[in-house]
């Protein structure tokens, strides 16, 4: 699946004169991969060092990599497919408006007025409009691309229910296929962050006042990250990571793809990841980045393609006769 949508995406960015092929982001890409997979395997390694305390550590790590090579065996064709995919998929979300120009911002922030009353960030704003309580949500909002990098190698290399590693990557391809290319492209729109810069809208200008004038190491990267992908916007350069798209939100998404994953490995990561979600959907809104809607349509999709997933993971198991993989954990959705 995931080589037919990188096939589908390059064909229509070759429609608008833009090449999906960018070496430097499959570089980067591969670069983000491999590290959160040595990150994994550091604990394991050390904690072998200490029970071995073999003569000579870097001779020991060759026989510890040899010793694990069926993990890296297994594990690499899976994330050679997503250093493969991502970079197609930042080319679309950078091309977003060659497809369709941004024009919804202006219904989104309607209809978020009318589910909530008034403006969401303002409805949050009591509770994390002070230092601390923003710089938590940027720290936890901009760890969001480690944390994802560290799912992933998990269910990629570490995960042993095989049932559970299929659902989650055949669910991570059609999230950013359909959530992120599809929808964010139909939907076009930059987000309060960037609706006055690029729309000429002043309809947030109170909340970026706050969030610029906000002291803390943590906001402080939320405002340089939002200065270069303005200007990545304004230069017109595509790459990974570049690129403007508001609804429906990938990060809460994702963050919700990685709490129903990780809750049937078990209780304890269950909670922590949905602890994560929930303050990664607040960031989404107080850091202004996203309406409230784009967070709330991006779970409910992740929800049914989760389950779609799941029946489609059922059907190959039967169809293959793959008895001998093991039951999912307790948790059911």
């Amino acid at each position: 699946m995931g080589l037919i949508v990188i096939a589908c995406a390059a064909l229509a960015l070759a429609s608008e004169g833009i090449s999906a092929f960018r070496p430097e982001s499959y570089a980067a890409n591969l670069y983000v991969m491999l590290s959160a997979w040595v990150l994994y395997e550091i604990g394991p390694f050390v904690h072998s060092l200490y029970i071995v305390r073999p003569e000579s550590p870097f001779a020991y790590a060759k026989e510890f990599i040899v010793r694990r090579r069926h993990l890296y065996r297994a594990g690499l064709p899976y994330i050679a497919m997503i250093v493969a995919f991502m970079p197609t998929f930042s080319a679309v979300k950078s091309a977003i408006p060659l497809f369709n120009p941004y024009s919804w911002d202006a219904t989104f922030i309607a209809w978020d007025r009318a589910i909530f009353g008034t403006d969401p960030w303002l409805l949050i704003q009591p509770i994390f409009g002070n230092p601390l309580g923003t710089n938590l949500l940027a720290s936890v909002y901009h760890l969001w691309f480690l944390y994802l990098s560290l799912g992933v190698v998990y269910f990629t290399v570490y995960c042993t229910c095989e049932k559970v590693r299929r659902r989650f990557l055949t669910s991570y391809v059609a999230i950013w296929a359909v959530i992120g290319m599809v929808c964010a492209t139909a939907f076009s729109s930059v987000g309060p962050a960037f609706v006055k810069p690029i729309l000429g809208m002043d309809t947030f200008d109170a909340q970026m006042a706050y969030l610029r004038s906000a002291p803390g190491p943590a906001i402080d990267a939320v405002r340089d990250v939002q200065d270069v992908i303005l200007y990545w916007y304004f230069s017109g350069q595509h790459g990974l990571g570049k690129g403007i798209s508001a609804m429906p939100s990938m990060h809460v998404a994702l963050a919700t793809l990685m709490w129903l994953a990780f809750r049937r490995t078990s209780k304890w990561m269950g909670r922590a990841t949905f602890a994560a979600l929930v303050l990664i959907s607040l960031g989404s809104v107080h850091l202004a980045y996203h309406y409230a809607l784009d967070g709330a349509v991006a779970f409910v999709l992740t929800l049914v393609i989760w389950r779609l997933s799941g029946a489609r993971v059922a059907l190959g198991s039967v169809s293959g006769g793959q008895e001998g993989l093991r039951r999912e954990g307790p948790q059911t959705f």
